[in-house]
């Protein structure tokens, strides 16, 4: 398998991204690589394959949800 897959979580799931620091693929989809661990929850039923003519919005490619990249802000001071 290679290339990726447009999914979203379906209702009630939480699945998390383990290739993107764990962080939960959004309400609104996620483009995710198309790899056993994706394939598994999408058999499992926990995820859901869309296309963006199902109503999913257009997500960001993987580049850029993780955020800019450079100095990170403190978590005492968020504006810094």
């Amino acid at each position: 398998m290679s290339g990726t897959i447009l999914v979203k979580p379906a209702d009630g799931a939480l699945v998390r991204q383990p290739d993107r620091g764990n962080l939960p693929i959004p309400p609104e989809g996620a483009i995710v690589a198309d790899n056993s661990f994706y394939r598994r929850a999408l058999l499992t039923g926990d995820l859901i394959e869309v296309t963006p003519a199902d109503g999913a919005a257009d997500p960001a490619p993987p580049e850029a949800e993780d955020g800019p990249k450079g100095r990170r802000r403190s978590a005492s001071n968020p504006e810094e």
